[in-house]
């Protein structure tokens, strides 16, 4: 039996083994809506794993949105979005060009389901205060960013080219934040949102979790059966263990999207009820999130659990204690054997893969060297700078393990500073939001989990590039955060010894 095909059994296996606590975890989420979403994770799997051709797959994901949700709203879609974005890789073939055109474009999984779900649900947004451009506090940013972006693409002699990388930058940044931003209107939106996003990571972590047990990546194979090459799905090992990527292609990319649901569970685990099943899927959560083996989210997820708590006003003793407590409990562990081995997987301290540290110091000293000598806009040539092609390793490429390295190479200090600024700019939204809302206990823990998030986003893709679903998530998180900043919050309604003296 073709190896995909063996990893399909396991695939539907494993899910299937999760869908009972999904189902009772996350049956109030969303009035109920998110239950009728879930189980499309299956549908599309099977798409994948059975159909042998990538233009198969497409064809049926396209039937089935057409005739299951063809009349769904904007938040119900952007919630079949979260679903279905990792059910398969972000990959794809290219499309055909016509006309001395080699190809059109990349067609990714990720920018399949862009076309799919997304564009609709920007069709369907009607009129309202907030749908337009430029409603939002961070719009003009934004507009400003993607515009430098686009001009920045006609660097490129080609004018094919150009046009391509547009309309790719049109796909994976544009749509994606401004279908977020305005589709999630209602606390109920917002709840089937992050709902879909945290019951689709734990079908992930699970894959992941196995991966890791059994030291076989599960998606490695559907790949090369759906017709194509991606050279992000390999085996990387770590202290003699498989890290796992399970449809993310990357490790570090896994503990990135399992970081982030583990973020949006804090305001998510707040709407279900308590027992077994919850604990099931936050453990699901949980174990996906260690098997990347991954520092960087590690310490991205710290960072969210202080913004959270520091959010939430809670003293700075008892956050220090926590933390001492932990520090506590790592020295202890040192004492094993085990403890051992897993202290040396901790960033800083651990010793295992410390070269990467030293890669990692020598990519940013030799990466200012090439900014320098393009400041303000980047240049689209900088790999073939000496400094850069000493960094080749021996996969025969440049890992720039850093976005904003990344931005600050390709656009310059000027598309460095727009970047920062339009996150930073959502950032801030979502806090003055939170501030306003100290009577709204419901609505205020949801912008905490929402900036807690993007804190930690924010630092975790200092240790890694925008590839697989990397931006997606992050476009996705701050488009949320520019949503719940002009959230029409609904006034508390008055106690009955209130309503009774007003009536005198």
């Amino acid at each position: 039996m073709p190896e995909h095909l063996r990893a399909f059994a396991f695939v539907v296996l494993l899910s299937a083994s999760l869908w009972p606590a999904l189902s009772r975890v996350f049956s109030p989420v969303g009035g109920g809506g998110l239950r009728q979403l879930l189980p499309a994770w299956f549908w599309i799997t099977a798409f994948a794993f059975l159909s042998h051709s990538f233009w198969v797959y497409a064809l049926l994901t396209g039937v089935f949105v057409q005739v299951r949700f063809k009349t769904a709203p904007s938040a119900q879609l952007c919630a079949l979005f979260c679903v279905l974005m990792f059910a398969v890789p972000p990959a794809g073939p290219q499309v055909p060009g016509f006309g001395g055109v080699t190809y059109l474009f990349e067609l990714t999984n990720t920018r399949l389901l862009t076309l799919l779900l997304l564009v609709p649900a920007i069709s369907r947004l009607g009129r309202n205060a907030h749908s337009g451009l430029l409603k939002h506090p961070g719009d003009k940013t934004f507009v400003a960013l993607f515009v430098l972006l686009a001009v920045l693409q006609t660097r490129e002699q080609n004018a094919t080219n150009s046009i391509r990388r547009i309309f790719c930058l049109l796909l994976d940044f544009g749509i994606p934040y401004y279908a977020f931003s305005r589709a999630a209107r209602t606390m109920e939106d917002f709840r089937l949102i992050l709902g879909a996003f945290c019951g689709s990571v734990a079908f992930l972590s699970v894959m992941a979790s196995f991966e890791f047990l059994r030291h076989w990546n599960l998606y490695m194979g559907l790949i090369s059966a759906l017709g194509y090459e991606w050279p992000l799905s390999t085996y990387l090992p770590r202290d003699g263990m498989l890290r796992a990527t399970a449809s993310t292609g990357q490790a570090i990319v896994m503990g990135y999207v399992a970081a982030v649901a583990l973020g949006l569970w804090l305001y998510v685990s707040r709407l279900v009820p308590g027992g077994t099943s919850k604990k099931v899927v936050f453990l699901a959560l949980c174990f996906g999130f260690f098997a990347s083996l991954s520092r960087g989210p590690w310490l991205g997820f710290l960072a969210m659990f202080i913004a959270h708590s520091w959010l939430q006003g809670k003293q700075t003793a008892k956050v220090l204690k926590v933390a001492f407590v932990a520090v506590f409990l790592v020295y202890a562990a040192s004492f094993t054997p085990q403890g051992e081995r897993l202290v040396n997987l901790l960033p800083f301290v651990g010793k295992v893969d410390s070269e990467n540290a030293t890669y990692r110091q020598k990519l940013f000293d030799n990466s200012v060297l090439v900014i320098e000598r393009n400041m303000w806009f980047g240049s689209e040539n900088y790999m073939e700078t000496p400094e850069m092609q000493e960094m080749i390793q021996g996969q025969g490429i440049v890992d720039i393990v850093n976005t904003y390295i990344m931005v600050a190479l390709d656009n310059g200090m000027v598309g460095l500073t727009f970047y920062l600024a339009f996150l930073l700019k959502a950032l801030l939204a979502v806090v003055q939001q939170v501030k306003r809302l100290k009577d709204h206990v419901d609505e205020r823990a949801l912008g905490i989990s929402l900036a807690a998030t993007l804190v930690g986003i924010l630092l975790m893709i200092v240790s890694v590039s925008p590839i697989s679903f990397v931006p997606t998530v992050l476009w996705m998180v701050v488009g949320l955060c520019s949503a719940f900043s002009v959230m029409q919050i609904q006034p508390k309604a008055p106690s009955a010894a209130r309503a009774a003296l007003s009536k005198k």
